[in-house]
């Protein structure tokens, strides 16, 4: 009975890293799509924690009611660390979306990269043809593409001053 306990902590703990719990509201920051194009492409949303981290003396721990900026060429969006965006799906490729959090005592930034949401070729397999097929596919408009799959942490420094 002794590591019932400690198997219970140790659940917290994951699940409060892992953005599944540790103080988020149940709400989201939704997106704000730049035009009207952009806003045409966006399929669904998918909302995940936005979280923020410090290292120092060679450990991380979290900082929290940090502000963060999320900005590319198609959309923005603002939370409060920790906090969870509706990040959108969209119909072909979007730009890197930019996240910059800062309060009084810490900043930093981070670059999202979208991916392919799960992208499934269906001709036969050539050899020799499997990269031209995974191109068309990413390159075809209709290919959903993400900006996380998952909580997303971005470290932060002490700023001078």
């Amino acid at each position: 009975m002794t590591h019932v306990p400690a198997r219970f902590a140790t659940c917290l703990a994951l699940l409060a890293l892992a953005g599944c719990g540790g103080g988020l509201s149940s709400g989201a920051a939704d997106v704000s799509p730049r035009d009207a194009a952009f806003s045409a492409r966006i399929d669904d949303t998918a909302r995940f924690a936005v979280r923020t981290r410090v290292t120092e003396g060679g450990a991380s721990r979290e900082v929290r009611g940090l502000t963060c900026h999320l900005r590319s060429d198609q959309l923005t969006a603002t939370v409060v660390t920790p906090g969870k965006v509706a990040f959108p799906t969209v119909r072909g490729r979007p730009s890197p979306l930019q996240i910059t959090c800062s309060d009084d005592t810490f900043s930093g930034t981070t670059m999202l990269q979208p991916g392919v949401t799960d992208l499934k070729i269906s001709a036969p397999y050539v050899p020799g043809m499997s990269s031209a097929a995974l191109k068309a596919g990413v390159e075809n408009p209709a290919t959903l593409w993400v900006y996380t799959k998952g909580p997303v942490w971005v470290s932060v420094r002490r700023t001078d001053g």
